[in-house]
């Protein structure tokens, strides 16, 4: 009887001293969390006073000559000359390309001949020659001198032409190139800037260009599906909503590249996921198809399997999810719980899910989501999702 008394009262004393060291040792991670995040929130909001430090000098230099403030964005990859007297427009959504060229001297002839050139070089520019000439290169360089936590950058060695590689099967002679201008240009048109002319030349992409787009990338969508588990189709669905496929993406919150990740959110999540290491990732990173693929990937798979994984009915999960892409998992169990309810959120919305049919997850969300802009996103990712499930990629 003493014996076991006594036995009872060590293991006691024992499970009291794990208790207090397990304690402790969450304590001090919870510091450690805090204090990283802390560290790295600061980090971001100079990112971004960087981003909009240089943009603001940016666009006012751009303003001063063409009387706009045209720079890159989420579908448009913009670049600029460097005296800023030339400016190249890739609409990935209208599939066109657009070339300007703005001077006080050059008449229409010298203008079309200038504007052919540079409608071939843009159909042969490279993601490397790109990023070498684009404002986010200044940023990461400054931005990398004063980072406190971890910045991941990366040298962009691409050569493979962005337009190029979607037009042509194989690389094109100069002549088969005129020929394509010639073949797809529309007629030069003329404006007055203060005392200058501005030049423009539109060329139209091909008709197939939207599918080659896609097969640009098919090889690490398949890839990358296959490792997170994810269904390649919303993998294209989402490239196709976020980007229009265009990998020089980028937008002012600020997201990068095709699946028009967040550094601060989606891209620690992410790389946290596929590498263990929580940190802030560079436009020239999310630039390179394969990393940008890669981690929207491993951010659906969190979702699908981290956030919503008690959601039952697939088809209820993915329209979940993809609410959940553009607004994240909070604001998705907000439409099903209402904004007052913060403990257990998720957990208490997904029991509601889980007592509809995917028709009513669908509607309902479409109904109830807090932002405009969300129920949009579905609408487009969801139908766009079926079509991609038709297409052999």
């Amino acid at each position: 009887m003493k014996i076991g008394f006594l036995i009872t009262l060590l293991l006691a004393q024992l499970f009291a001293g794990f208790s207090a060291e397990f304690e402790q040792f969450k304590k001090e991670n919870r510091k450690e969390f805090e204090k990283f995040k802390v560290s790295i929130d600061r980090d971001f909001r100079n990112y971004k006073k960087i981003i909009n430090s240089e943009y603001k000098k940016f666009r006012q230099e751009i303003f001063k000559l063409w009387g706009d403030h045209k720079t890159s964005s989420a579908k448009v990859w913009v670049e600029y000359s460097p005296d800023k007297q030339i400016r190249k427009i890739v609409d990935f959504e209208k599939n066109e390309i657009k070339v300007e060229l703005i001077s006080k001297h050059a008449n229409k002839k010298l203008a079309e001949r200038i504007l052919y050139k540079e409608a071939i070089k843009t159909i042969q520019e490279s993601p490397k020659i790109a990023y070498d000439k684009s404002l986010d290169k200044k940023i990461d360089k400054k931005f990398q001198k004063v980072a406190k936590t971890g910045f991941v950058t990366k040298r962009i060695n691409d050569s493979t032409p962005i337009i190029g590689s979607m037009v042509f099967n194989k690389k094109p002679t100069t002549k088969q190139l005129v020929k394509f201008v010639s073949k797809h240009k529309q007629i030069i048109q003329v404006r007055e800037r203060n005392r200058a002319k501005i030049y423009s030349m539109k060329i139209k992409l091909p008709k197939y260009f939207p599918l080659k787009k896609a097969q640009r990338f098919q090889n690490d969508v398949r890839k990358y599906s296959q490792i997170y588990k994810v269904d390649k189709a919303l993998v294209f669905a989402i490239i196709h909503s976020e980007s229009s496929f265009n990998p020089l993406s980028t937008s002012h919150i600020p997201a990068y590249g095709l699946m028009q990740i967040v550094p601060r959110t989606a891209g620690i999540d992410a790389y946290y996921r596929v590498y263990g290491e929580k940190k802030l990732l560079s436009a020239s990173y999310l630039y390179v198809p394969k990393n940008n693929i890669e981690l929207g990937s491993a951010y659906l798979n969190i979702l699908s399997y981290q956030y919503l994984k008690g959601i039952r009915n697939p088809l209820s999960r993915m329209y979940c999810v993809i609410a959940a892409y553009n607004t994240g998992a909070g604001n998705v169990a907000r439409a099903f719980v209402g904004k007052h309810v913060r403990k257990g959120r998720i957990r208490k919305a997904v029991n509601i899910i889980n007592q509809m049919s995917p028709d009513e997850v669908y509607r309902h969300l479409i109904n109830n989501l807090p932002y405009d802009e969300t129920k949009r996103y579905l609408k487009k990712v969801s139908k766009r999702f079926e079509i991609y499930k038709k297409l052999a990629l």
